[in-house]
């Protein structure tokens, strides 16, 4: 591996070792025991990080590939977005992993390595394709990023139901998306009976050996040391898994469509006073798809709107925050409410500049002001058709595939 970037401890060293707990061992099946060892004590070797990740350990990340020359990283803001995606993809190939774009492990080993604090990754088996095992598996089986415990619901609790039920633990009961006594009580036994640590939390090594008992991967051949703290990443919404209702079809995909209203004239829309003058949060989805996509989640929300300027979106202007150009479709969004790149629609407003059933678009942008259950509506549009939108009540659809 190249070693033109070294440096010593220092800023580096003290960013690495910060935080409080020892997460999980996700790679202990594919790594070597120095590796393993190193984990436990550079914690940030523990974490999988991958575009729309949100955290300090991102920051981390972008810091330390900054001071290993890769400085179109930007600025280390703890934003996992395309600038973070492209450094970190050019690292995996200067050193000879393969790119996905998902920090492992290993990855990790030789960030530390070219910043003098660990020796450099040596596989236990040194072919690629046994190093990238669980790279390859995260990106090919997205329900291995599910970290799920009791009181989480979703269809990502209805695909690990069906699954344990398939897998011979029927005690899981109905695929019914909650994440209940029963579920928790199958998930122990499964950990118990693979040899995981039985923490009740559906970790990537979790998946792994679920996914391994319905032949679709290979089985991990070393199981990971119990976790000292059962804090876990969240990163899909609470949703729920009761979906009925009617299907709604024709609406309109603003996003990359050349979306231009013409012959409008701005109209003051009734507003509410702020933005907590209306009832918002979770409800039980009363559409069951969205032409054809399937709703995972319903949100009462408000939402306001924003434009291309300086003045209204400071301090970005025509770009988002990830510094991608703004276009008709770009919602802004609360990360920890919906993920970023869910595919949305979002009705119940009005607004002559926007198609009255109704529109789908993209959570692509964040705001320092959309907190919670609020969403900031992009409008290629002057001020004055921005400012006219106000503050609106919406129902906000989070969609699926």
């Amino acid at each position: 591996m190249p070693n033109t970037f070294r440096y010593s401890l220092g800023v580096a060293s003290a960013a690495l070792v910060m935080g409080s707990f020892a997460a999980p061992q996700v790679f202990a099946a594919t790594v070597s025991s120095t590796t393993s060892a190193l984990a436990q004590e550079h914690p940030a070797m523990n974490q999988v990080l991958r575009y729309g990740s949100q955290n300090h350990w991102v920051a981390t990340l972008q810091a330390d590939l900054a001071l290993l020359g890769y400085t179109s990283v930007g600025v280390d803001d703890g934003i996992f977005g395309p600038k973070t995606l492209h450094a970190l993809d050019a690292f995996q190939s200067a050193n000879g992993f393969p790119v996905t774009g998902v920090t492992s492990a290993p990855v990790w080993q030789d960030i530390l390595a070219e910043l003098n604090l660990v020796p450099e990754y040596v596989p236990a088996d040194t072919t690629a394709a046994q190093m990238a095992t669980i790279d390859q598996l995260i990106a090919q089986h997205p329900a291995m990023s599910q970290w799920l415990q009791e009181g989480s619901t979703g269809h990502w609790v209805m695909t690990l139901q069906d699954d344990l039920a398939l897998a011979g633990y029927p005690e899981v009961g109905p695929g019914d998306g909650i994440f209940g006594p029963k579920t928790a009580s199958a998930v122990k036994a499964f950990q118990q009976a693979e040899g995981l640590p039985v923490s009740g939390v559906t970790t990537p090594l979790f998946w792994q050996a679920l996914l391994a008992k319905l032949g679709l991967v290979p089985a991990p051949s070393v199981v990971s040391t119990p976790p000292t703290s059962t804090t876990t990443p969240t990163s899909q919404p609470t949703t729920s898994a009761s979906q009925t209702g009617t299907n709604i079809t024709n609406i309109p995909m603003l996003l990359n469509e050349q979306y231009n209203p013409t012959g409008q004239t701005p109209v003051v829309e009734p507003s509410l006073p702020s933005t907590t003058a209306a009832a918002t949060g979770q409800v039980t989805p009363s559409v069951k798809t969205v032409d054809g996509r399937p709703v995972i989640a319903e949100y009462h929300m408000v939402a306001t709107a924003y434009a291309p300027s300086l003045q209204d979106n400071y301090p970005y202007g025509a770009v988002d925050a990830f510094g991608q150009p703004l276009q008709w479709g770009m919602v802004a969004v609360d990360p920890s409410v919906i993920p970023l790149h869910s595919t949305l629609y979002i009705q119940g407003y009005q607004d002559n500049y926007l198609p009255s059933q109704g529109f789908v678009g993209q959570a692509l942008d964040t705001g320092g002001a959309i907190q919670g259950d609020r969403i900031d509506i992009f409008m290629n549009e002057s001020e004055s058709v921005v400012n006219d939108f106000g503050v609106q009540p919406v129902t906000v659809y989070v969609l699926g595939q």
